[in-house]
């Protein structure tokens, strides 16, 4: 069956909380975690395996970016498992895919661009996903023992593994130490050595449409969802707070396409 496509916030918001859409959690007191994209052809990758970096490299990164960073983020007793997660926070390409527990912050990333062309949300059943890959029937943080031993690098171990230990991605709660974090909130697939998309993986004896699901923006509607996600608070000022977020709020607030997009 073909996703979805929704044009109005209205009808997004009523997809997810449909049963359809709650992949397997509506009598759960948990919610499904949610991914917006700008294109519906973009597959579910992290930003290490997106990039041109050979992923055999990822110690070397992670060790140039604590040396260059250590002006801002002092390296003293910060563990090797902490430094992904302090790269992913600063934009550099990692093993970290991060999910949104909140629907409307996922479609505001899937429409911030505005393009013409149609973005996707999925919706994702993180604790049916581990359950079904590792026999994990919970989501560990990112301090536990499974986060650094089979997700992270030995960065001075001359000797240990350039690529993790582990294949296939997992689910991981992580501490919010940052403000967007908090006011997104957060939550991190990882991936393991393999570069297959979480989207194209496949969990034995289990169909993807029970833990995975997609719904499509329409991109002639992205105008018209940006905006009214605006007037409802859901913003680059709310979201990520900072000066930058809200020059960037303020901007759009001012632009043609604020005031010339009816809704």
């Amino acid at each position: 069956m073909a996703p979805p496509i929704i044009h109005t916030v209205s009808e997004f918001i009523e997809l997810t909380f449909s049963t359809e859409f709650s992949v397997g959690l509506e009598d759960a007191p948990v919610r499904p975690w949610y991914l917006g994209q700008a294109s519906e052809d973009d597959s579910i990758l992290p930003p290490l395996y997106r990039s041109n970096i050979d992923p055999a490299l990822e110690r070397e990164l992670l060790r140039e970016f604590r040396l260059r960073a250590a002006e801002f983020i002092p390296p003293g007793g910060i563990p090797d498992e902490m430094w992904p997660i302090l790269g992913h926070q600063q934009g550099l390409p990692t093993r970290i895919q991060e999910w949104y527990g909140n629907p409307l912050v996922a479609l505001f990333l899937a429409v911030e661009s505005m393009s013409a062309s149609n973005g996707q949300v999925w919706v994702f059943n993180p604790w049916y996903f581990n359950e079904s890959a590792a026999r994990l029937a919970m989501i560990p943080m990112t301090n536990s023992p499974l986060f650094r031993d089979e997700y992270c690098l030995k960065l001075d171990d001359p000797n240990a593994s350039p690529v993790p230990a582990a294949e296939a991605p997992m689910c991981f709660k992580p501490y919010r130490n940052i403000r967007p974090q908090s006011q997104m909130d957060s939550y991190f697939v990882v991936h393991g050595h393999s570069n297959v998309p979480l989207d194209e993986f496949r969990l034995f004896l289990r169909r993807p449409e029970t833990y995975l699901k997609k719904i499509i923006i329409a991109g002639e509607s992205k105008k018209h969802l940006r905006k009214e996600l605006h007037l409802l608070g859901v913003n680059h000022a709310t979201l990520m707070p900072g000066g930058g977020s809200v020059a960037k709020a303020v901007a759009y607030a001012m632009s043609r396409d604020f005031l010339e997009t009816d809704i």
